[in-house]
C-alpha cells in the first residue's frame, strides 16, 4: 500500500470510511504521513464525526504522542516546532466543539493523573497562550463542554491564564457568557 502524504484525502473518502469497522480504519491511519501536529489534529476532527470506540482513540493517540515526541527530539519544523508541541488534543476538542473526542481525552487524562499523582499539575494541559480548555470553554460560551471538563477537573476551574494572568470566569465575563459567569 502507498503512504498517503496528504491529509485532505480523508475529506474525499469520508463516505467509504464511515462504512469501514474501527480497526480497518486504524490500519489506513498507519499509512497517513503526517507532517505536522496540525495533519493529526484533522484526522482527529475526522475520526470525532465516526463516533470511535475507545480502542481506535487509544491508538490514534499512542500515535499522536509519538509524533509529539518525535518533534521534541528532532525539532522538525525549526521555529515553528515549538508551536506545535503546545498543540493538545483536549485544547483542539474543547475549540471545534469534537464532544466524542473531548469525552475521551477527558477519561484518559483523569487515569493518567491519578496513575502519577505526584505529577498531576502536569497533564492538564497549557497551550501557547497560557490557556487551557475551561478558557476555551469559557470564550466560546459553550456550557455543555465547560460543565464536561469541569465536571472531570473541578480543581481547575478558577486558574489564570499563564500569559495574561485572566481567570476562567474573566474570560467568560469579557466574551459576554452569562451562563457560564453564572455557572
Amino acid at each position: 500500500m502507498t503512504t498517503i502524504y496528504n491529509t485532505d484525502t480523508f475529506a474525499g473518502i469520508s463516505c467509504f470510511l464511515k462504512c469501514l469497522p474501527d480497526h480497518a480504519l486504524i490500519n489506513i491511519m498507519s499509512y497517513i504521513k503526517c507532517e505536522t501536529i496540525e495533519d493529526y489534529l484533522s484526522i482527529l476532527t475526522f475520526l470525532d464525526c465516526q463516533m470511535i470506540d475507545d480502542h481506535t482513540f487509544v491508538v490514534f493517540r499512542n500515535m499522536f504522542e509519538k509524533f509529539r515526541i518525535k518533534e521534541t527530539i528532532y525539532g522538525y519544523y525549526g521555529d515553528k516546532y515549538q508551536k506545535n508541541l503546545k498543540q493538545h488534543i483536549l485544547i483542539h476538542a474543547t475549540n471545534h466543539g469534537l464532544y466524542h473526542i473531548l469525552k475521551r481525552e477527558l477519561e484518559f487524562l483523569k487515569k493518567q493523573m491519578e496513575a502519577d499523582v505526584k505529577n498531576a499539575y502536569k497533564v492538564f494541559p497549557f497551550d501557547d497562550e497560557g490557556k487551557n480548555a475551561l478558557h476555551y470553554a469559557a470564550i466560546r460560551g459553550d456550557i455543555e463542554t465547560f460543565k464536561m471538563i469541569e465536571s472531570y477537573f473541578p480543581k481547575y476551574i478558577n486558574c489564570v491564564s499563564r500569559k495574561n494572568d485572566y481567570s476562567t470566569l474573566e474570560f467568560a465575563v469579557g466574551e459576554g457568557n452569562f451562563e457560564i459567569v453564572e455557572y
